[in-house]
């Protein structure tokens, strides 16, 4: 929806179809509190797209399927590792594969590449970007894509939504320092 909608077409839609109150102030005040530490060091734009998962963790509803609630925040640690690259003046070296080209393999997990290894050098960037890539891959195809066969698709519940976005604030406040 956030890629589709502004922050006040969002709350406005879930304030007028669910009957809550929902700020956008409030909303950014929520997100401070998660991340306070990074919150002055994200860009606003990155605000914005984590934002959209804090909003849609207030609403109240019954759903069989709360994945949308997770994409803004997934989409938020993506912009935090590449926050990081950024700020490590290092470029994704092939821009076909994306974000995965900064990482290898090592055996069921990812580890940043030699290349990347070398160009940064510090062992706690490294920490920082394999724990936020692992969660993120681990995630983000569950929740931006639908398996071959529809039917074994996955569904994730309002719990499992709500975990998703915190674990994301937490691994982006625990980041901060490479930043």
């Amino acid at each position: 929806m956030s890629e589709l909608l502004s922050d006040d077409d969002i709350i406005k839609i879930n304030n007028n179809t669910f009957n809550i109150e929902l700020k956008k102030d409030d909303m950014y005040k929520e997100l401070e509190y998660l991340i306070p530490t990074a919150y002055s060091k994200l860009c606003d734009t990155t605000k914005k797209i984590l934002m959209a998962s804090v909003a849609l963790k207030k609403i109240d509803l019954e759903l069989d399927d709360f994945s949308s609630f997770c994409f803004g925040a997934l989409r938020g640690l993506e912009a935090f590792i590449k926050v990081i690259l950024n700020k490590k003046g290092y470029t994704i070296p092939n821009k076909k594969l994306g974000l995965g080209s900064v990482y290898e393999r090592d055996g069921s997990r990812f580890v940043v590449s030699y290349e990347f290894n070398q160009h940064v050098g510090s062992i706690a960037t490294n920490q920082v970007m394999e724990a936020c890539y692992n969660f993120y891959h681990k995630n983000r195809h569950g929740v931006f894509h639908v398996d071959d066969i529809p039917s074994v698709s996955r569904i994730i519940d309002k719990s499992e939504a709500n975990k998703i976005v915190e674990t994301v604030c937490k691994l982006i406040e625990e980041g901060t320092n490479e930043i």
